[in-house]
């Protein structure tokens, strides 16, 4: 949509520009129902698929085929209709409440079967990452079911792990069911802290950290046999996910240089894959969903920037065996603007 509205570029045009890249796979974001632009939303409620305003959708999955690019088909949206929510901000009932018929289960079989609904009318999509960045106060927040008009409500780190494996194994099962043979990455992680802060300074490069907490805590969680509720437990990590995904974010220093701690990047990825063996009894893939530099729009850092792609490249070639892929995330055209690829 930026790049229809700044140029006029139709979706033909826009996918045989990013063919130029020569790109392996791409990660395409679905919206099952848009907050900013409600007319583009695929589904009209949980199970209403709508064929109209999916056309271009639809249009844009046959143009990456036909290029054989691997679609990752991506979807973070919490529409009203399946939330219950009293605003159009993305928020989900708090608290958990693992009760029948309660609000938090209604939501989740709402959840359920939307995936299934934009999976089964999707299945040339072989890879789906249902979420993104649920470990960031912005994107998984709460509306009190009590007094619904208060302030959003922020999850606890635990809270965030606990919702985050109920989203997780909803969705596998409800695309495994449109698509057996469907790979499903996790919800990217957001380089973030315990509190669900991202990262705001020169130090945040540490905040990889928090991804490793994020995902050792839901391996024990899982094994815990609590999950998604202890009278009808799981505690396989394939019927949550079949691949880890992360964004792996250093923007602020290059990926060979030392942090103040003395590590860093290549070693903190080395870090996150060490705990993510130590709960699996064979090797996972792992899809760096988002990485880059260029979101922060420090013009002088530009020849940087490019450098450190490379570099970051050659590093994860060289170092991560186990790496399934990477997006860059993003690729701007014009300093201070909003149009990106």
């Amino acid at each position: 949509n930026n790049l229809s509205s700044t140029y006029n570029w139709s979706i033909h045009s826009q996918v045989g520009n990013i063919s130029l890249f020569n790109p392996k796979i791409f990660r395409m974001m679905f919206r099952m129902d848009n907050i900013s632009e409600p007319e583009t939303g695929c589904l009209d409620a949980p199970k209403i698929f709508n064929y109209t305003r999916c056309v271009p959708y639809n249009t844009t999955v046959n143009l990456l085929r036909q290029r054989n690019i691997t679609i990752i088909g991506m979807d973070e949206s919490f529409p009203m209709w399946m939330t219950g929510a009293p605003r159009q901000n993305g928020e989900i009932p708090y608290p958990r409440n693992l009760t029948s018929g309660s609000t938090y289960m209604q939501f989740l079989q709402n959840y359920s079967d939307a995936w299934y609904t934009l999976a089964s009318n999707f299945t040339n999509i072989d890879y789906w990452e249902p979420g993104n960045e649920y470990n960031l106060n912005s994107t998984l927040k709460g509306y009190n079911v009590s007094d619904p008009n208060k302030n959003p409500v922020n999850f606890t780190f635990d809270e965030k792990i606990n919702v985050t494996l109920d989203l997780m194994y909803r969705a596998h099962a409800a695309i495994k069911q449109a698509d057996p043979n469907a790979f499903i990455f996790m919800p990217g992680l957001a380089a973030a802290n315990k509190g669900g802060k991202e990262e705001t300074d020169e130090s945040s490069n540490i905040l990889l950290y928090g991804i490793r907490d994020f995902i050792n805590q839901t391996y024990i969680n899982i094994e815990s046999g609590q999950f998604p509720n202890s009278t009808n437990p799981s505690t396989n990590p394939r019927d949550y996910f079949d691949g880890i995904a992360y964004h792996p974010y250093a923007r602020w220093k290059g990926p060979t240089v030392n942090w103040d701690d003395g590590n860093n990047w290549t070693n903190a990825n080395k870090q996150i894959y060490a705990v993510i063996e130590q709960h699996e009894s064979q090797d996972i893939p792992v899809f760096f969903s988002e990485y880059g530099f260029a979101d922060s729009f420090y013009s002088s850092n530009w020849n940087s920037y490019a450098n450190w792609t490379f570099e970051s490249i050659n590093l994860s070639i060289n170092n991560f065996p186990w790496l399934w892929g990477i997006t860059w995330h993003r690729l701007y055209d014009i300093p201070n603007s909003s149009v990106y690829l």
